[in-house]
């Protein structure tokens, strides 16, 4: 793999796979300390239910975890549908000391104050349409924010518009190569096709090289790359479409 170069579906044909390396732990190993926002983007005909099995698990948890998705992309094919299936799974907070928190006040007032659409109920999840987390007052751990795109290019502006940067993005589509146009637009280090939050452990001392790596393990493929200056780190499922 020559450096700097992108993956496509066609060349991971005959990729020759690492089965030697070390074993991947339970979650991601990670020296920092903060929570580190995602970004979750779904495409036509992509697994809707799969996808918002992840985004209600942060919803409904909003301050635990590492990770949490702070930022939802729709492709507008499947807007309404993604909205009716989340509708139908939010619910008030099993944790009603959460709505007494500082920080999920203030996500209330703001959104109030900026008279935005949002998809909520009482004591319960913010997803808020259209705004960025810097006019919502930066509690991204309550506000999840939703925007609608036509094209790849589209998402990517898109994302660089919001104020946050995403370490982590989980990306919803059927075919792999179209994800990868993602992974070439967007600045982040970590990319999760048709899954979420898996562990990076086989990919660190790789990736701490600044070198490429590919590897196999339980039935995912594991990549890392320089690209642009930029460490990507790849995962997705091997013999099936979607997983996780």
């Amino acid at each position: 793999m020559s450096k700097g170069s992108l993956i496509t579906e066609d060349l991971l044909k005959n990729i020759n796979y690492d089965m030697d390396c070390m074993k991947v732990d339970s979650t991601n190993q990670d020296n920092d300390r903060q929570r580190q926002p995602a970004v979750l983007i779904l495409f036509g005909h992509s697994d809707i239910n799969a996808a918002l099995h992840h985004l209600v698990q942060s919803l409904e948890n909003p301050l635990d975890g590492k990770t949490f998705v702070a930022t939802v992309l729709v492709q507008e094919s499947i807007k309404q549908e993604f909205e009716d299936k989340l509708k139908s799974h939010l619910k008030p907070y099993s944790n009603s000391g959460l709505t007494k928190d500082a920080g999920y006040i203030k996500a209330l007032d703001n959104v109030k104050k900026l008279n935005a659409q949002a998809l909520t109920v009482p004591g319960g999840p913010i997803v808020v349409y259209d705004f960025t987390h810097e006019h919502l007052g930066g509690h991204a751990g309550f506000v999840t924010t939703l925007h609608t795109f036509r094209t790849a290019k589209e998402a990517i502006a898109l994302v660089g518009k919001e104020s946050l940067s995403f370490p982590n993005v989980s990306i919803w589509h059927e075919n792999h190569a179209f994800a990868y146009e993602l992974v070439a637009g967007l600045k982040s280090n970590n990319f999760f096709i048709n899954c979420y939050n898996m562990p990076l452990t086989l990919l660190e001392n790789a990736a701490q090289s600044g070198k490429s790596f590919v590897a196999m393990e339980k039935n995912y493929h594991y990549e890392t790359m320089p690209h642009n200056g930029v460490q990507k780190n790849i995962v997705f499922p091997i013999g099936s479409i979607f997983a996780n």
